[in-house]
C-alpha cells in the first residue's frame, strides 16, 4: 500500500518538473501508510505560483495507492484544512504547482517493478514538534482537550459533498471487525483483554450510537498529530501550534476525535501524570467549551478503550503484512501497558476520580 520509491533522485527531479523548485534537503518523516518528507528548496526557483521560497521548507506527501485512485478524497481533505485555518486552527495549506494544481503525480516502480503513478501535495511546512516529544503534564490535557472542542465547534458548520458517503477504514464504527484479526496480537493476556473490549463496544456502544452528537471529525487526533512549540521557560506550558493528517476526518460523531485524543495520550510514553487521571484532565478541558450528552458519558470509557484496541491490534496487524514498517508498532511501545491498567481499573472509581478532576478546574 505505502509507495515503494527508493530512490530518491525520482523525488527530487519531481520535485523540479512539477513545481520548479531545485531540492538542497530530504528528510523522511513519520508515515502510516504514506511516504512524508520536510524539504527544503533553494530561493530562486521557477514557480509562477509561490512568491517566496518558505525558509521552513515545505511537507510533501506522496499519498499511498489506494489514495492516489480517490483524487476527490485527497481534495476533500484539503477542504476540511482550508475551513479549520479559516477558524483560527493552524494546518498546513496546499503549494501549488508550476501549472496551479493543488495535487500533482509521481511514477516509480513498485516492488514488483510494475509502474505506478502515485498522487502528491506539496504543503507548507507547520513549525514545532509533535506532543509525543514532549512531557503530557495536567496542564497540558487540559488544553488538548480545549484544543479537540475547538476543532469540533469549528467544523459544526463544515459541508462537503464528498463526506455524504464517505466511510472510513480506520472510523471507530470498525471496531467490531477487529475479532477477525486478533489472531495477529500474540500476547494471551492482551488478546482476550482486546475480546472483552471489542465485546463490551458491540453491547454498549453499538445500540447508542443513535444518541452521539453527529457533525464531521478529524479522526486521527493521535499523539503524531498535535503540534506543539515548546518555550523557552523550564516552567512554561508547550502551546499548542499545528494539525496534521486529515485522511481519516469523516463525517461522523464528534465523541470520537475526544476519545481518540485520549486514548493516544494514554499510550504515550511522555505521559506524565497516573494513567487514570489523564482522562480526567482532558476531559475538563473539553467540557470548558462543549458538553458531552447522558449517552456520550455513559459509554466514554467503552469507547477510549475501544481506540486503544483498534490502535494496538491494527498496529501488529499491519506489521505482520510489512515487517519493515517499525512505525505502525510505535504505540504498542507503551499502549499494551497502559490498556491493561486503563481496563482492568474499578470502572465506578475511575468515573468518580474524572469527576473530581473536572470539578477541580471550575
Amino acid at each position: 500500500l505505502c509507495p515503494h520509491i527508493k530512490n530518491p533522485e525520482i523525488i527530487i527531479q519531481m520535485l523540479k518538473n512539477n513545481y520548479g523548485f531545485d531540492v538542497t534537503h530530504l528528510k523522511p518523516q513519520n508515515g502510516y501508510d504514506d511516504l512524508n518528507y520536510h524539504v527544503l528548496v533553494a530561493p530562486v526557483h521557477s514557480n509562477p505560483q509561490v512568491d517566496k521560497i518558505s525558509p521552513l521548507g515545505y511537507f510533501l506527501k506522496i499519498s499511498n495507492l489506494r489514495d492516489s485512485q480517490m483524487p476527490e478524497f485527497l481534495h476533500a481533505q484539503l477542504a476540511v484544512m482550508e475551513h479549520l485555518l479559516k477558524n483560527g486552527i493552524l494546518c498546513q495549506t496546499a503549494i501549488r504547482s508550476i501549472k496551479g494544481e493543488a495535487f500533482t503525480e509521481c511514477t516509480a516502480s513498485n516492488k514488483d517493478g510494475v509502474s505506478v503513478t502515485y498522487l502528491v501535495s506539496l504543503r507548507t511546512y507547520l513549525p514545532g514538534i509533535v506532543i509525543a516529544d514532549t512531557a503530557l503534564t495536567s496542564k497540558l490535557l487540559y488544553n488538548v482537550g480545549l484544543y479537540v472542542a475547538k476543532i469540533s465547534k469549528s467544523l459544526e458548520d463544515f459541508q462537503h459533498p464528498f463526506y455524504e458517503t464517505f466511510e472510513c477504514p480506520w472510523s471507530m464504527n470498525t471496531i467490531p471487525n477487529l475479532k477477525g484479526i486478533l489472531f495477529s496480537v500474540k500476547d494471551d493476556k492482551m488478546r482476550k483483554i482486546s475480546e472483552e473490549v471489542i465485546k463490551a463496544f458491540v453491547s454498549e456502544v453499538e445500540p447508542n450510537k443513535h444518541g452521539f452528537r453527529k457533525g464531521q471529525i478529524h479522526g486521527d487526533l493521535n499523539e503524531q498529530n498535535i503540534l506543539v512549540t515548546v518555550g523557552s521557560s523550564l516552567n512554561s506550558v508547550p502551546e499548542i501550534s499545528g494539525l496534521l493528517d486529515f485522511q481519516d476526518s469523516a463525517k461522523c460523531f464528534p465523541i470520537y476525535d475526544l476519545v481518540l485524543s485520549v486514548a493516544y495520550m494514554l499510550m504515550t510514553k511522555s505521559l506524565n501524570v497516573p494513567v487514570l487521571d489523564a482522562p480526567g484532565h482532558i476531559l475538563a478541558g473539553y467540557t470548558s467549551l462543549l458538553d458531552l450528552n447522558s449517552i456520550e458519558k455513559a459509554v466514554f470509557r467503552t469507547l477510549v478503550a475501544g481506540r486503544m484496541v483498534q490502535s494496538l491490534v491494527m498496529g501488529v496487524y499491519t506489521h505482520s503484512l510489512d515487517p519493515s514498517n517499525q512505525y505502525v508498532l510505535s504505540t504498542g511501545q507503551c499502549g499494551w501497558k497502559a490498556l491493561e491498567a486503563f481496563w482492568e481499573a474499578n470502572v465506578v472509581e475511575a468515573q468518580q476520580r474524572w469527576d473530581e478532576i473536572v470539578q477541580s478546574y471550575n
